[in-house]
């Protein structure tokens, strides 16, 4: 039987657990937005969800910024906007 391996790389951009993936769409939104702070990520699998307030005006950058993390597959959005 042969094991895959995998690169430091790929280890990066598929985190194991849904700690792991949650903290790295946190650091991504947080990154992203002034308030990322204020929005709470779950992660079940592959699937993300987004809870919590966020500038309708900044909408499109949460979503670009969850989307684009290694791992996440769906994206559900629970964001209220003002």
């Amino acid at each position: 039987m042969t094991r895959k391996t995998t690169t430091a790389s790929e280890r990066r951009q598929f985190p194991r657990t849904n700690e792991m993936l949650a903290a790295r769409v946190c650091v991504a939104i947080e990154e992203t937005i002034p308030d990322g702070k204020e929005i709470q990520v779950f992660a079940d699998g592959s699937e993300v969800t987004l809870r919590g307030a966020a500038r309708a005006d900044e909408m499109i950058d949460v979503l670009n910024a969850a989307s684009s993390v290694g791992g996440v597959k769906e994206l559900n959005t629970r964001i209220e906007t003002f």
